[in-house]
């Protein structure tokens, strides 16, 4: 294994607990990996306002892939240095598909993330935990009609958020209608970054493209890369890159590919590797 550069970490279900939290010890291995040199990169699902603001405390922490590889920041001017969005002529049909369903659909554009208000309260009672919930409800920029603003305005999307309600059977209301559309869009991609999720980007924007796009902005070869993840949204990212690590908690398709499982995200899996594999060496 060469030399690493760069590690980049996923999100959820990786580098925070399963309380939305970075652990102390985490924490202050991150700042301690990175006065080495090494580059780490959020690499996640959310937008940038999404990132904990402890990763602010990290002073050489610059760069996150956010929106499943859409978009690439600068954290530190909050410009982004390259994106792949859908604009709203390609994915108009498919929007208006999604939204005729009883799903709640997000639409994260740079970084806003919108929900129409008709889904506040859909959002508190989805069966997720209460963690979740609490970020989700949090988290978006309520508006009247997203689908009107969105086609009034049209709007370009780094990517659309799925939230799934319950049957009274415990299964997730309209998902399998969800997935059919999705396979008739095969210039979208639908990934699941959660259990109760899917999210649609352009089927070029993923986190593995929006990395190597990083690495070669900091002249980083892709051998030189680890990541970190557990979902399917890291798929992508965890097959294109030289040292793949799976969480233990990790679904098992990400398991099989990855050349490395570190402890899981409740038992600061993260640190465990960067001590291993970046304070060691």
């Amino acid at each position: 294994m060469q030399k690493l550069k760069m590690v980049a970490l996923d999100l959820d279900g990786t580098l925070l607990t399963d309380k939305k939290e970075i652990t102390k010890k985490t924490l202050e291995t991150l700042k301690r990996a990175a006065r080495t040199g090494t580059e780490i990169v959020i690499a996640t699902g959310r937008s940038v306002d999404g990132i904990p603001a402890e990763m602010d405390e990290i002073p050489e922490y610059t760069y996150a892939v956010t929106c499943n590889g859409s978009a690439v920041y600068n954290i530190k001017t909050r410009e982004p240095i390259y994106e792949d969005l859908m604009e709203w002529e390609e994915m108009k049909d498919l929007f208006h598909e999604l939204w005729s369903l009883d799903v709640i659909v997000d639409a994260f554009v740079g970084t806003h993330i919108y929900r129409d208000r008709k889904n506040i309260e859909p959002t508190r009672q989805l069966p997720v935990s209460q963690a979740v919930r609490d970020f989700l409800l949090a988290s978006r920029e309520d508006v009247d009609h997203l689908d009107r603003m969105m086609e009034e305005k049209r709007m370009a999307v780094n990517k659309f958020s799925l939230n799934f309600k319950s049957n009274p059977d415990g299964t997730l209301k309209d998902r399998d209608k969800v997935m059919e559309i999705a396979s008739r869009y095969p210039e979208f991609v639908a990934v699941s970054g959660g259990s109760n999720n899917v999210e649609f980007t352009r089927a070029s924007a993923t986190k593995g493209t929006a990395l190597i796009k990083l690495g070669e902005y900091l002249h980083i070869k892709k051998e030189e890369i680890m990541a970190c993840g557990d979902s399917g949204n890291d798929m992508d990212m965890l097959s294109k890159v030289g040292f793949p690590v799976a969480m233990a908690n990790a679904e098992p398709q990400i398991l099989e590919i990855c050349d490395y499982v570190t402890l899981s995200n409740e038992e600061d899996g993260v640190a465990a590797v960067l001590e291993k594999f970046v304070l060691e060496k």
